[in-house]
C-alpha cells in the first residue's frame, strides 16, 4: 500500500508528498518492533510508540484508499477536459486529497477515544418487569488502553444506573500479570444484579486460564457455556468460537439451554455474531461484539463477509440480536465511520405499551 501511495504521490502536483508514505512505512516497522516488547520496560515510551505505529497502519490504509479514488477521478478528467483545465483541477484534487486524509485521521482518533451511549429498546416475551441492561464489548485493555480509560468506561456505566452489566468478550488484550492492575476499575461498577462476561478471542491469545481468575477477582462472573437466573432472566454465556482452534474452553451452544428455565426469557452472550449459525435453539436476545463495526471503513466490508452481522439491532426470524461496535479498538487508535460505544438496553415486557 505504501509503495502504491509513493508512486502516485511522486506524480502529484506536490511531489514532496512522496515522503509521507516513506514515513508511514518507517512507523509501520517501528510498530513491529514495539510489538516485540523492546521498549516494554519504558511504559510511557512504549505506549506512545504503540500509538504512533498503530496510527501509521491506519494512515497507510486510508491514504491507499483515497489515492485509488484519486486515480479514478484523474482518469475521468483526462477523458473530459482540456490540458490547462485538467492541470488546475488536478491541483485542486491533490489539495482535497490531503485535506480529506488529515481530517479522516483526526476524526478517526477522536471516534476511537470518545465514548458515546447508544440506546436500544427490546421487548421480550415472558419478561415480568422492565430491566435496564448495560452492555460493553471489545475494550481491549492492554498495550494502549489502560486503567484510566477503563475507569472512564466504568464512570459512564455507573451514570446509567444499570440493573445488569454484561461484557461480550475481548475485555483484556495482554497476559494476566501485565493487565491485572489496569482491570481494577471493574470492582467499582455499580450494578444491581452484578457484572457478567464471556470470553472473546483475544483472551485466548493471552492465557485464558489466568485472565478468568483476574476477572473473577475483580467481581466479574465469567459465564462459560452456562445459564444463570438473574432478575427474571435466563442470562446465558458461551465460550468463543476460537476455542475450537485452541481445543480448550470450547463453546457448547446446547448446554445453556438445558440449564435454563423455559418460563423465563433468555439473553445469550456470545462474542462473535456468526455464533448465530451454530445455535440450534435460539434465545430471545443475542448480544455480541467482536466486529468493531469494521473499525475503519471500507475494512468493514471484509468483516461483514466474515461475520454476516456487522453492527446494530437485528430483528431475526427466531430472535433479536444486538451487535455492538465495542468501547475500545484493536491495533490503530482510529475509527472511521464507526464509534466507541456503551450500549444501554432497556428490556420491556412484550405486552407493555
Amino acid at each position: 500500500m505504501n509503495l502504491f501511495s509513493y508512486l502516485r504521490l511522486r506524480k502529484s502536483a506536490y511531489p514532496f508528498l512522496r515522503f509521507l508514505p516513506i514515513c508511514l512505512y518507517a512507523l509501520n516497522i517501528l510498530y513491529r518492533v514495539v510489538q516485540m516488547k523492546v521498549f516494554a520496560h519504558l511504559e510511557a515510551l512504549h505506549t506512545l510508540l504503540y500509538a504512533l505505529g498503530g496510527m501509521s497502519m491506519a494512515a497507510s490504509f486510508i491514504l491507499f484508499c483515497l489515492l485509488l479514488l484519486h486515480s479514478i477521478a484523474l482518469t475521468t478528467l483526462h477523458q473530459s477536459t482540456d490540458a490547462h483545465r485538467r492541470q488546475s483541477l488536478k491541483k485542486l484534487l491533490d489539495i482535497g486529497l490531503l485535506g480529506i486524509f488529515f481530517t479522516s485521521m483526526a476524526k478517526g482518533f477522536y471516534n476511537a477515544t470518545h465514548l458515546v451511549i447508544t440506546k436500544r429498546h427490546v421487548k421480550l416475551k415472558n419478561l415480568k418487569k422492565a430491566l435496564h441492561l448495560v452492555m460493553i464489548s471489545d475494550a481491549h485493555i492492554g498495550a494502549y488502553l489502560k486503567k484510566d480509560y477503563l475507569q472512564k468506561i466504568v464512570d459512564r456505566i455507573n451514570a446509567l444506573h444499570p440493573d445488569i452489566v454484561v461484557i461480550a468478550g475481548d475485555l483484556a488484550d495482554l497476559k494476566a500479570q501485565l493487565v491485572q492492575k489496569d482491570l481494577t476499575p471493574l470492582q467499582s461498577i455499580h450494578s444491581k444484579y452484578g457484572v457478567y462476561c464471556v470470553l472473546g478471542n483475544h483472551e485466548y491469545y493471552h492465557g485464558v486460564d489466568a485472565l478468568i481468575k483476574v476477572f473473577q477477582k475483580n467481581h466479574v462472573r465469567v459465564l462459560q457455556n452456562e445459564s444463570v437466573q438473574v432478575a427474571g432472566l435466563n442470562l446465558m454465556g458461551v465460550n468463543d468460537l476460537i476455542g475450537y482452534r485452541f481445543k480448550r474452553f470450547e463453546p457448547d451452544f446446547k448446554a445453556p439451554f438445558t440449564q435454563a428455565n423455559p418460563n423465563l426469557p433468555s439473553v445469550l452472550l456470545s462474542h462473535q455474531p456468526k455464533s448465530f449459525a451454530h445455535l440450534e435453539q435460539k434465545p430471545d436476545l443475542l448480544l455480541c461484539g467482536h466486529t468493531h463495526a469494521g473499525q475503519i471503513f471500507p475494512f468493514s466490508l471484509l468483516v461483514w463477509l466474515d461475520q454476516k452481522y456487522l453492527y446494530g439491532h437485528y430483528h431475526l426470524k427466531d430472535c433479536q440480536m444486538i451487535v455492538s461496535s465495542g468501547c475500545g479498538f484493536w491495533g490503530p487508535p482510529v475509527r472511521l465511520f464507526t464509534k466507541s460505544e456503551i450500549v444501554s438496553i432497556h428490556l420491556e415486557p412484550e405486552n407493555q405499551a
